[in-house]
């Protein structure tokens, strides 16, 4: 999955639960870990055999909505580049 939300997630179950992000990672979230994806990060959940796992997800909005999306892909792949490498103010 992949969303603009920031998602925090706790295993409040007793089954630990395979989480994998981006394009291979992947880690064990063991009965009461948590974790955190930022937005736009893919990843995925699963559990071994026919085991079933407990997770609480939040999912919090952030500055990302879905309209400042939508605008920044309708920028030119010049015009991206230099919007996510601006740091300092420049008006």
């Amino acid at each position: 999955m992949r969303h603009t939300l920031h998602e925090y997630v706790y295993n409040y179950g007793n089954v630990s639960v395979r989480v994998s992000w981006g394009d291979g990672p992947s880690d064990e979230l063991a009965p009461g870990d948590s974790v955190y994806f930022r937005p736009l990060t893919e990843h995925a959940f699963s559990v071994e055999g026919d085991k079933e796992g407990s997770l609480v997800v939040v999912r919090v909005p952030g500055q990302l909505s879905d309209s400042a999306i939508d605008e920044f892909a309708s920028f030119e792949a010049s015009g991206r580049k230099r919007a996510l490498g601006e740091y300092r103010q420049w008006f």
